[in-house]
């Protein structure tokens, strides 16, 4: 008997050992699980800040390239004025030598002084048009 009782203290103490393990072994996990936990946490909020920083770097570069378009309609709005007036210049003169046809030769003489000609009072009608729109 005393076998026995010795192989069952034995059996309990074995049992309370394993328990005994049991326990750190859980304490472990749960620590580890916590170890984890934060990590992933840390993880999550560092991911957080990059996500923020690129969204605010996509929003610069958008406002810098609607700053440049702006900046590039403007050129081209300023060429357009320019050809707009350019081509308002061309149609004057084109209208201004059209019209010589319909002059006489004494205002045709008055535009040749305008224009700065010489020698042109004893010039004909064609001969005096002809000096103004190629002086024009």
């Amino acid at each position: 008997m005393a076998s026995k009782k010795k192989a069952e203290k034995a059996a309990e103490e074995a049992k309370a050992a394993a328990k005994k393990l049991a326990k750190k072994a859980a304490e472990k996990e749960k620590k580890a699980a916590a170890k984890l936990k934060e990590k992933a946490k840390r993880d999550a909020q560092k991911a957080k800040e990059k996500l923020k920083k690129a969204e605010r770097k996509a929003k610069e570069r958008e406002r810098e390239a609607a700053k440049a378009a702006k900046k590039r309609a403007k050129k081209v709005e300023a060429k357009v004025a320019v050809a707009a007036e350019k081509q308002a210049e061309v149609e004057a003169i084109a209208t201004a030598t059209d019209d010589l046809d319909s002059l006489t030769v004494v205002q045709l003489r008055a535009r040749a002084r305008e224009a700065g000609l010489t020698g042109y009072s004893s010039s004909t009608k064609a001969a005096l048009i002809e000096r103004l729109r190629t002086a024009g």
